[in-house]
């Protein structure tokens, strides 16, 4: 390639959102937080925590003088807007959540491998390409006689190494060089959880672009639409989606699970991984686990756009979509033919009415914090209070029903009359407690009075504030002769 093409094509690549991250003015602040709460085993966070997360750690930062004068949800919505993080709303969720893009992982690795440059080239690392070389020669030879002769040797040599095994003259690997291999390892593992962003955004890509042929390419349109009506899985066919699926079969395979996980508690048992720092360790504990929940997230964004992808045309959504862009695309060739014959700032003599419904994300709520509304100041200390048997007595008054008083009244009654219904007792004794004093009588009248089915009577009553109350209760007769129980 000529150094002209070379510059051309690093330009193109300088707009690309990897770079214009590397080169951002807080890059390595914007670098810093994303990484510390989205690259990790929470590569995905509900807005609220999310925002909280970095709002702390942005005080954290001007404490130390650095100038940060944006809010975290100002400087989420800028990473939004320049492709730096991803918001999507799970299914069954009432709350968006935040990831990383493809790019800002890529940046990530890149500021990883500077900021850990290796020093030399490993002879791990050399191994592992002539291994995967031998292997890949090996596969992809269509001579017999050749491979044949090639698993020949291989046999010999396993051969070989179990004779010296059971003469007891095969040493293990150095400390040293099972040091160097294991990090080759974790830095291949790293990229392999890494990647799996990029397959999802790869999966999101070729949504869109089926939709488009849908709308717009006719013979594109045609195969898309036939592939669809038969039942055959579009995104699970393309190039990415059999990759993934080879990959994921391999992933969820019991017994290559079962082989990983045997080695690798085998090798956390091995004295050179002591030497690694905790978080290679626990990485390395957590591995399988960390793939099998990475490439099920990438599994279930597949097994999603298919089903959306289907229900767009099964239903018969993406017709009206044709014919709504059809329109749009007409309304825009009469624009244009008029706009060579009026001037832009021509009246036209129509209104358009606006909606009046505010448009906004979720992730924009602000939750209600009531130390925000909090008053400040001491309470101060009120004056003792002077207690008698009065006031106590006036208290217990307020809060309980004086059934002793309303059953004396009663007793004072019926010695008088013979028969009382509950407006005769109101009348000759007021309620001191009001509503209280009514309830009293109601409770004394289910246990001793007699009902009259079916008829009401009106009472009233003056209240402590001046004003009278009225009401209806059920017509309830006290008599003399079955009310003994008041006179005991």
């Amino acid at each position: 390639m000529s150094s002209y093409r070379q510059v051309l094509s690093y330009q193109r690549l300088r707009e690309s959102t990897t770079w214009r991250l590397l080169g951002a003015q807080h890059a390595p602040v914007i670098l810093g937080l994303l990484e510390s709460h989205l690259h990790g085993s929470d590569s995905r966070l509900p807005a609220s925590l999310f925002l909280e997360r970095v709002e702390r750690d942005l005080q954290a930062l001007r404490d130390t003088g650095v100038e940060l004068p944006q809010s975290s949800r100002g400087y989420v919505s800028d990473w939004l807007a320049s492709g730096y993080l991803e918001r999507f709303l799970p299914a069954d969720s009432n709350e968006e959540e935040y990831r990383l893009s493809s790019a800002a992982i890529q940046a990530i690795q890149i500021i990883r491998g500077m900021a850990s440059p290796r020093s030399t080239t490993t002879e791990s690392r050399l191994s592992l390409v002539a291994q995967q070389l031998r292997q890949l020669a090996d596969e992809t030879d269509p001579d017999t006689e050749r491979r044949r002769r090639h698993l020949l040797d291989q046999r010999e040599r396993l051969d070989a190494q179990l004779e010296a095994l059971e003469a007891g003259e095969l040493e293990p690997m150095a400390p040293e060089r099972a040091l160097e291999r294991a990090r080759e390892i974790l830095d291949l593992a790293s990229e392999l959880t890494s990647d799996f962003g990029q397959v999802a955004q790869a999966f999101d890509s070729l949504h869109r672009e089926l939709r488009e042929q849908l709308l717009e390419e006719e013979k594109a349109r045609g195969e898309v639409l036939e592939a669809l009506f038969d039942g055959v899985d579009v995104i699970a066919e393309s190039e990415a989606g059999r990759s993934f699926e080879a990959f994921w079969q391999l992933l969820t395979d019991p017994v290559a699970n079962a082989d990983l996980e045997d080695a690798l508690e085998q090798l956390l048992a091995r004295e050179f991984v002591e030497i690694l720092d905790p978080a290679a360790r626990r990485f390395l504990m957590y591995l399988p686990q960390a793939l099998l929940k990475r490439g099920g997230e990438v599994h279930e964004v597949q097994q999603r756009f298919a089903r959306s992808l289907k229900h767009f045309v099964q239903s018969g959504e993406f017709r009206e979509q044709r014919r709504l862009l059809a329109r749009l695309r007409e309304a825009q060739r009469q624009a244009l033919k008029l706009s060579r014959n009026l001037p832009p700032l021509t009246r036209l003599g129509q209104d358009l009415t606006l909606t009046s419904a505010e448009i906004a994300s979720p992730s924009q709520w602000r939750l209600y914090d009531p130390l925000q509304h909090r008053v400040g100041g001491q309470m101060d200390e009120g004056e003792a209070a002077e207690l008698s048997l009065e006031s106590i007595g006036h208290l217990v008054r307020q809060a309980e029903i004086d059934f002793t008083t309303l059953t004396r009244q009663l007793r004072d009654l019926l010695a008088q009359y013979p028969r009382l219904t509950l407006a005769e007792v109101l009348d000759h004794y007021p309620p001191d407690q009001g509503l209280g004093s009514i309830i009293g009588l109601l409770v004394l009248a289910h246990r001793h009075a007699t009902p009259i089915r079916g008829e009401r009577e009106a009472v009233s009553w003056a209240g402590s504030d001046g004003l009278t109350r009225r009401g209806h209760l059920p017509l309830m007769i006290f008599e003399r002769e079955n009310c003994d129980e008041l006179f005991d």
